[in-house]
């Protein structure tokens, strides 16, 4: 029996970290389904995240309301579990502006939910791991998301 496309796409992506740079750009580029699945998950989560942003901000308040946090919850533990493979994809997907835009929506969230003062117990873990696996660089660069965002 033959495993469907997605699953191998999934299965893939998850291996590719074991791999240098230079393969994962080889593997990236020979399996275009992969770079396929990493520009739709970017664009399906850029959209998610700005419209939770856009709730909470007309919200406005210093704390995240109990529903917000669920809300925000349920938008990024599916991006957790396919972080791994999302970043060792998404350097390779040719639309720049759809990398910046993800990353900017994410930096924007992870800044909204740490600034708030009452977080459920599993979301710091969360913002921690989405922090480290999207905007720690290797040396001299190490931590970028405030830059990033603010430049």
């Amino acid at each position: 029996s033959s495993i469907p496309a997605s699953e191998l796409v999934e299965q893939l992506g998850r291996q590719l970290a074991r791999f240098s740079e230079g393969q994962q750009r080889e593997v990236v580029a020979a399996y275009v389904p992969l770079r396929e699945d990493a520009e739709r998950l970017l664009r399906a989560t850029t959209a998610s995240l700005n419209r939770w942003l856009s709730a909470e901000l007309a919200g406005a308040g210093g704390a995240l309301e109990a529903s917000a946090s669920r809300r925000l919850l349920d938008l990024l533990q599916p991006l957790d579990i396919a972080a791994a493979r999302l970043r060792c994809c998404y350097r390779y997907c040719g639309d720049a502006d759809l990398r910046v835009h993800f990353l900017f929506a994410l930096a924007s969230v992870i800044r909204v939910a740490e600034g708030s003062a009452s977080k459920p117990p599993p979301l710091p873990g969360l913002l921690e791991r989405l922090s480290t696996s999207f905007f720690m660089l290797p040396a001299p660069h190490g931590y970028v998301l405030a830059r990033w965002q603010d430049a």
